[in-house]
């Protein structure tokens, strides 16, 4: 689902907000990551999201899950 919505870069840690340079790849970016985030969110059992709810982006949901 990542790679089909164009999330992937930024789910992985290979896009991240602080390297985009201007205003509008920054909201870009946060758009991305908030849709990357649902996903995550909307996708896995009740109990997992407890453990990734305090996480701040996709990026780190993902790392989380993957441990």
């Amino acid at each position: 689902m990542f790679k089909a919505n164009g999330l992937y870069e930024i789910v992985k840690g290979e896009s991240k907000l602080e390297s985009m340079k201007s205003e509008e790849e920054k909201e870009t970016w946060k758009k991305k990551d908030a849709k990357a985030q649902q996903i995550i969110t909307t996708t896995i059992d009740r109990k997992i999201l407890l453990h990734i709810l305090n996480c701040e982006t996709s990026c780190e949901m993902y790392s989380k899950l993957s441990e």
